[in-house]
């Protein structure tokens, strides 16, 4: 066999391994989502130990960074678990903090990561002092939450980051969600109550 045609065997043969190395990371890439038929976490359901969410953070996940590509049960099991509406802005929107803004929520998405049935959502939440709020959710039997607002440290800005926060013991858990939900809200109705009538613009 000529050196040539060896050559050109070869390359096929390179060109034949990488594609195939390709198609099998996009499958791969394509499996990790959450699995169709899943329920969303309960009101006042379980809270996740620190083993299971260990367990969790080791899951492969596809990660999500626009609002309108998060799943309905992970905005529905949001609402139920933290008592609060899934309003969240766009990464790099602006959002209300000691400053109202019409038509803005107050809080912003930093990232959401998805597993075959779990979610981890990293959240900003505006305020006097914005802060960085941790959800995680598992959609096993009955379903599972956990919430933590994180206190020093750079910002996580993965799944691998978020875990090492939490490994470091950079966080405080939520002990209660609604709770959290009811603080929130009575601190945007006070803030609402002393804006005067006319520093707040409506379009229209």
């Amino acid at each position: 066999m000529k050196r040539t045609t060896k050559l050109a065997l070869a390359g096929l043969l390179v060109v034949a391994l990488f594609a195939g190395i390709g198609a099998w990371l996009i499958s791969r890439r394509v499996e990790i989502d959450l699995r169709p038929g899943l329920n969303p976490v309960p009101p006042n359901g379980s809270t996740l130990n620190g083993t299971d969410i260990e367990k969790i953070f080791g899951e492969e996940f596809r990660v999500i960074h626009r609002v309108n590509r998060v799943p309905p049960v992970v905005m529905k099991s949001f609402v139920n678990f933290a008592q609060l509406p899934f309003d969240l802005e766009n990464p790099g929107e602006e959002i209300s903090s000691d400053v109202l803004i019409p038509g803005k929520s107050s809080r912003r998405l930093v990232f959401l990561a998805v597993s075959s049935n779990s979610a981890v959502l990293l959240y900003e939440q505006g305020g006097f002092a914005n802060s960085f709020n941790a959800v995680v959710f598992w959609f096993g039997a009955e379903g599972r939450g956990w919430g933590a607002t994180l206190e020093r440290g750079p910002l996580p800005h993965d799944v691998l980051s978020l875990k090492q926060a939490i490994q470091n013991g950079n966080f405080h858990p939520w002990k209660s969600p609604g709770k959290l939900a009811r603080r929130l809200r009575a601190m945007l109705d006070g803030l609402t109550a002393t804006v005067p009538v006319g520093l707040i613009h409506m379009d229209g």
